[in-house]
Formats: C-alpha cells, sequence, structure tokens
C-alpha cells in the first residue's frame, strides 16, 4: 500500500477526545461530530457536547455564519451550547401507537443560511391494516415561513440534500428540484437508489456514494455528472483539483480528475473501518468511525 507519493501525503491521525460517531461536519477551523443523541465540537482540542433529543443527523452541516451545527429537526447553537428544534418540523409526523408502523422523517437537510430545509418521511415498522405501504415523500420547508410547505412524491428515495438553492432527491434516478418544487433536472438512473450524497456546498461538487459503492461527481452548475470511480467505497469528499475516498477497510484513496475519470493517486491506511470523513479546502481531513476513539484528525497535502 502506498502511504506517501509526491501527489498525496497524509500527517499523523491524531485522536480527540470524545465525539460521535454518526456524522461529521467541518469547516475551516471547525469541527463537529453528532450521534442520535449528543452532539460535539472542539474549542482549541476541549470538547463541548450537547444533547440531542434522538435525531437523525446523517448530512449534518455547519452554518454559514458558524454559530449553529444544522442537523435532524433542529440545530446545535455553539455559541450557548444549546439544541433548538425548528418548529416547521412539528406537524410532519405524528407519534404512532406502541407495536404499529407509522410515517417517520428519514432523513433531512438544511440550507447553509438556515432559510429552507427539506425531511425524507417514510414508512417504519409494521404494516398498515390495509396493506398498502405509503409512497414516501420529501417535503420541502420555508423556515422563513413565507410560502407553505412542498410535497414531493419520492417513491424510493434513501435520501436527500440541498445544495444552495436546489433540492436534491437522491432515487433510483436523482433529481433536482428548485425551491418552488419544479423538477429542474434528472441524472442517468442507476439499478438502485444512492447510499449517500455528500458535498455540494459553496459550488462545490456534489458527490454520490452509488448502490454499488462506486461514486459519481456531479457538476452542481449545470447538474451533470463530472466524473466517475469504480471502488469499494464507505464515504468520499471534493478538495481542490481531486476527491478523497475511504474505503471499508479504512483506506484513503486519493484521486485527480481527468477526462470524465477519477485517477488514483495514492492511498493511506488509517485502520478506521466503517469509517465517515469530512474534509476542508485548506488541507484537513476529520475521520470518525469504528474503535477506541471515534474521531480523529490529520492534514494532508493533495496536488492534482
Amino acid at each position: 500500500m502506498i502511504e506517501s507519493t509526491e501527489k498525496f501525503s497524509v500527517g499523523p491521525l491524531i485522536a480527540l477526545d470524545g465525539g460521535d460517531g454518526e456524522a461529521v461536519a467541518v469547516a475551516p477551523n471547525r469541527i463537529a461530530t453528532l450521534g442520535a443523541m449528543q452532539a460535539t465540537w472542539w474549542i482549541d482540542t476541549v470538547p463541548h457536547r450537547v444533547e440531542l433529543p434522538d435525531v437523525r443527523v446523517r448530512g449534518a452541516r455547519w452554518s454559514a455564519s458558524g454559530t449553529a451545527v444544522l442537523a435532524g429537526t433542529g440545530f446545535v447553537n455553539v455559541v450557548d451550547e444549546t439544541w433548538t428544534t425548528h418548529p416547521a418540523f412539528d406537524q410532519l409526523v405524528e407519534p404512532s401507537p406502541p407495536g404499529h408502523g407509522g410515517i417517520e422523517i428519514e432523513a433531512t437537510s438544511w440550507s447553509l443560511d438556515q432559510s429552507h430545509a427539506a425531511a425524507l418521511l417514510a414508512w417504519s415498522g409494521p404494516r398498515p391494516e390495509s396493506g398498502e405501504m405509503p409512497a414516501a415523500e420529501v417535503v420541502l420547508l420555508d423556515l422563513h415561513r413565507e410560502s407553505e410547505p412542498i410535497r414531493i412524491p419520492a417513491a424510493g428515495a434513501s435520501g436527500l440534500r440541498i445544495v444552495r438553492n436546489h433540492l436534491v432527491v437522491a432515487q433510483p434516478t436523482v433529481r433536482i428540484f428548485n425551491f418552488a418544487g419544479d423538477e429542474i433536472a434528472a441524472l442517468p438512473p442507476t439499478p438502485g437508489a444512492p447510499l449517500a450524497l455528500a458535498g455540494g456546498d459553496n459550488g462545490d461538487p456534489l458527490v454520490i456514494i452509488d448502490a454499488n459503492w462506486s461514486i459519481r461527481v456531479v457538476d452542481t452548475a449545470n447538474w451533470t455528472v463530472q466524473a466517475t470511480w469504480r471502488g469499494n467505497f464507505f464515504d468520499a469528499a471534493t478538495v481542490p483539483g481531486g476527491i478523497i475516498a475511504i474505503d471499508h477497510e479504512g483506506v484513503l484513496h486519493a484521486g485527480c480528475f481527468s477526462d470524465g475519470e477519477i485517477s488514483e493517486v495514492g492511498t493511506f491506511g488509517t485502520g478506521i473501518l466503517a469509517a465517515q470523513l469530512a474534509a476542508t479546502a485548506d488541507g484537513h481531513l476529520a475521520i470518525i468511525g469504528a474503535g477506541p476513539a471515534a474521531v480523529h484528525v490529520a492534514s494532508f497535502q493533495l496536488n492534482c
């Protein structure tokens, strides 16, 4: 295994004290990790924590202001160290009686400016008495309440992500909507719904982890596939000129974009299994996964 090349190198992995293993969000000089019941962020390597009310946190991100971590049905204010559930989510689902199934919020996404959010609603639990499973749908919320919620049919959807002023719905045919609820683009269909969506912030490409664990990188200016990368990848993040992915064995793979493909230029073994990662443009990685320490950080260089 290549540990360092002229194009890709990784500094020492540093374990942070504490942390959570379901989602990781980074921004310059900021890192946060989240689980359903807790969020953790660090100030000068000192962990700060807030309890969460059992929320779906995958896809968490920092707000544009850097004062909040947006996740699930609300946000963590890192200034006063509080969690707030946004009231716009209150009426989306109703609690189910014990032993019965019901509609649940399966995934959420927030815009960086906190003006919009979206929720994927799907049936969970035993089948209803009618035997017919209600179809999944996405609800797009205007958090300023200047417009009514927009409901979008989303059969077979596995997730969603807000990218600037667009909503991406992860179905076998990935569809893109504007905030008026109009479908403005669709990607070529794949055999199954994507496993994950990541990136797309501030004009960066969107990363799709497909059902076969390969990667598609999408240009969010024109909603076309910029490059593909076959592999067994668990998560990935784009960086200037290239991409860094992590596979199921905890190996980092660095690639550079070239003629619609991604050329691998180096690898680095982390020993962290079932890992998720996030990267900043100024050369910092955060990795969460299984092991004695939930969170590791490192510097990196990728020269494409």
